[in-house]
């Protein structure tokens, strides 16, 4: 056996035994974002998965309620949120959205956005895939990429009798989407793979290895033979006209089809009765201790007192502990936690430590600056909620950092 074919052999079974070992991916994927993207972009808050439970069968259905901020804090390196898609992320084609509403509006495509804009949602989903994964709604924006709200796992059953998504055509007809014009699509495949095959069957029988030779002899006139030119040219006429008969098929066995309809709108802004300001006097990170502390000044131009109840940021949600369920999974201390009289201006501050931060790699000290942005939430007797961004750059101590830093080097070592 030569040379050239043992080491052909051994990229064959390296490929496969990369393929045949690897392991099953189960992560959350909403980590892998950048910590300021998630951070300084959209704040998902009161999301609510219905049922909120994780045993599901295929075709069984979901509603996914919430509302999400595009915050003013945007980072100028991102582009500009004009056009945006609400949508669920799952891997893969798991999940099958069936509706969508955005501040009220039954909403089939992209919607026109702003900064600083609130906008409530709900998504009906069905469960299409069977398997145990994430589910999360998402924002994507045009020229920016997904921006991921809070995960939900579900596990999702096979169904004793097969998925369908039926619907009914503009023409009476029911068709089911999951099988409809699977045949016309495999053929076209197949067809042009016997056309590819053909090709590149036809170059990988003449010998590469004499051709190789011919290259490092630098006789390149000899590469492409008269032969050569007539078998590209008469495979350029066998795909022009396959292409051209495709497309006279389509125009024969669909007449009277229509262009895919675009419908994008500006949502309606919600009627939000705003009654609190916010200014942000100082924001500080501890890396040892895992622990953002930020002190705002809060200012109530209501008719009633008001209390500091929430902070969210990203898709996380930090309850003020006084607060909090004994079931809270992020919580928050609120210093000094009295209310704030209607016309006072009161210096509140908030201690997030949580290990969320690194866990999340929301806030990584190895980059030039990190900072803080989201949401904060306040809360009068009678039950009335506002809420207001603050952002602020964190500042940390530097010895610290490099502390920190050193000790990851020692961990990898």
């Amino acid at each position: 056996m030569s040379i050239y074919k043992r080491f052909s052999l051994l990229g064959v079974l390296f490929i496969l035994m990369s393929v045949l070992t690897a392991p099953i991916a189960e992560a959350h994927g909403e980590n892998g974002l950048p910590g300021f993207l998630r951070l300084r972009t959209v704040t998902f808050f009161d999301v609510n998965f219905t049922p909120n439970q994780e045993q599901f069968k295929q075709g069984d259905e979901m509603t996914i309620t919430g509302k999400l901020k595009i915050l003013e804090s945007w980072p100028t390196n991102v582009a500009e949120p004009k056009v945006a898609y609400i949508s669920v992320d799952a891997p893969g084609p798991a999940v099958l959205v069936k509706e969508r509403w955005v501040n009220g509006e039954f909403t089939p495509g992209s919607i026109f956005v702003e900064k600083g804009k609130v906008y409530d949602f709900k998504v009906k989903v069905t469960f299409r895939k069977e398997g145990r994964y994430h589910v999360h709604p998402s924002l994507l924006v045009e020229h920016a990429g997904p921006l991921i709200g809070p995960g939900h796992w579900v596990d999702v059953k096979a169904s004793t009798t097969p998925f369908t998504n039926p619907i009914t055509l503009i023409n009476g007809k029911t068709v089911d989407l999951e099988k409809y014009g699977l045949g016309t699509v495999v053929g076209w495949h197949l067809i042009f793979f016997a056309i590819g095959a053909i090709w590149l069957v036809y170059w990988l029988v003449r010998p590469v290895l004499a051709r190789m030779l011919l290259v490092e002899q630098g006789k390149f006139s000899e590469l492409v033979s008269k032969r050569d030119k007539i078998a590209g040219a008469v495979i350029a006429v066998v795909v022009a006209m396959t292409l051209f008969g495709g497309y006279t098929y389509a125009k024969t066995a669909f007449p009277g089809g229509i262009p895919q309809q675009v419908y994008r709108f500006a949502p309606e802004d919600l009627k939000l009765n705003h009654f609190v300001t916010y200014k942000v006097e100082s924001a500080t990170y501890g890396p040892t201790t895992q622990t953002v502390v930020m002190k705002v000044l809060i200012t109530n131009h209501g008719s009633d007192p008001v209390r500091v109840t929430q902070f969210s940021t990203a898709y996380i949600d930090f309850v003020n502990k006084a607060l909090a369920k004994p079931d809270t999974e992020h919580v928050m201390t609120v210093s000094p936690d009295a209310r704030i009289t209607p016309g006072e201006t009161k210096s509140v501050e908030l201690t997030l430590q949580d290990e969320i931060w690194q866990k999340a790699n929301l806030l990584p000290i190895e980059e030039a600056q990190i900072s803080m942005a989201g949401l904060l939430f306040v809360q009068d007797d009678k039950g009335n909620r506002d809420f207001g961004t603050i952002a602020a750059p964190l500042k940390t101590d530097y010895q610290t950092i490099l502390e920190v830093l050193k000790k990851k080097e020692e961990f990898i070592r």
